[in-house]
């Protein structure tokens, strides 16, 4: 029970579920869990929440499907962007600028601050490639069976329309413009 306080879960994809039943406990079927407590699923906001948060988990399913051993800041990543390209509001835009000085692919799963501002550097990172590169990068991206930077070059170099970019050019690029503040 939610007590009103800190942070919670809106919502998760866990994939054990996706295992064979002869695995203790896995359910062998797609199973995304939807918090309603707090979330209130009979109000405009809590409903919207509670959408945004299926497109995020989506996602996740989706890519796990491809690529089971995704680094989790790819991963949440293109699940921060799938509520952008479903019409939801970008969360976590501000953190990153809080704490800039973080190598770029760390993820701290323990400290719920911390990982808000993980959140927002994977969520802006993943959004300037789409915006850099187009659509298509987020497709690659998933279907790709390579990680981290292999995985981004993997992508880049199967996009349509196609481009000469590679992530070394697309991270210099993203923090040239994120210090001048211009894409």
């Amino acid at each position: 029970v939610y007590k009103r306080q800190g942070g919670y879960v809106a919502g998760y994809f866990h994939s054990y579920n996706e295992l064979p039943a002869s695995n203790s406990g896995s359910n062998e079927a797609e199973i995304y869990y939807l918090d309603a407590d707090p979330a209130d699923l009979l109000s405009s906001s809590g409903l919207q929440n509670g959408m945004s948060t299926t497109a995020h988990e989506f996602q996740h399913m989706i890519h796990y499907n491809y690529d089971q051993n995704e680094e989790t800041f790819v991963n949440e990543g293109l699940s921060m962007i799938a509520e952008v390209v479903c019409g939801f509001n970008m969360r976590e835009q501000t953190s990153y600028a809080n704490e800039t000085n973080i190598y770029l692919f760390e993820w701290r799963g323990d400290d719920n601050v911390a990982v808000l501002s993980d959140y927002s550097r994977a969520a802006l990172f993943t959004l300037y490639i789409k915006e850099q590169i187009g659509g298509d990068i987020l497709k690659q991206i998933v279907q790709n069976t390579s990680n981290g930077i292999y995985g981004y070059n993997s992508a880049l170099s199967k996009v349509t329309p196609s481009t000469s970019l590679r992530f070394d050019d697309i991270v210099q690029n993203w923090f040239l413009a994120n210090i001048v503040g211009d894409t």
